[in-house]
């Protein structure tokens, strides 16, 4: 049958990439993404009812969550920092810079650099998790303004092979 049609399992990516790149596909892919978009900014699909300082920070904080391997790369091999992070406070007038090392398999160590902090918040605060128990972590923070606190907490995995005692 040389005139028939190819089946999609045979058809070739060409073929596949203009029925889903089709007029149909791409006006169902922006209006996902047109609704979904403030969705995940605001909290709300309208982002009409949005405060605009808020929604600047969100946006600020989703571009903030893509961090730079190479950057990263570069502190480890260089200062022996594990992790560096930017986020973002009440709005994007707040930055919050941390720097993070895990001094052993069980303990965590980060502080952070609130810019513009409100008077009754920490500016410089540190962090510092523990892992007493493989389910169990003890998290605690304190900073400059006397703010702190202490937190525990168990998790658990699921579909992971059970370990075997030995």
């Amino acid at each position: 049958m040389s005139g028939s049609r190819p089946t999609p399992a045979t058809a070739p990516w060409r073929e596949t990439l203009a029925a889903v790149f089709s007029g149909r596909m791409l006006f169902a892919l922006l209006m996902g993404f047109s609704s979904g978009l403030p969705l995940l900014l605001t909290g709300s699909a309208d982002a009409s009812e949005a405060d605009e300082q808020r929604v600047l920070a969100q946006a600020a904080a989703l571009l903030a969550t893509f961090e730079n391997p190479g950057l990263s790369n570069f502190l480890s091999s260089r200062l022996g920092i594990d992790r560096v992070g930017l986020s973002f406070g009440d709005d994007v007038n707040q930055p919050i810079l941390a720097v993070g090392k895990r001094l052993s398999k069980r303990i965590y160590v980060e502080t952070a650099f609130k810019f513009n902090a409100p008077r009754n918040r920490n500016r410089v605060e540190v962090r510092v998790e523990y892992e007493f128990r493989p389910n169990w972590t003890l998290e605690t923070f304190f900073g400059d303004a006397a703010v702190g606190g202490v937190d525990l907490f168990w998790h658990r995995v699921f579909g992971q092979p059970k370990r075997r005692a030995g």
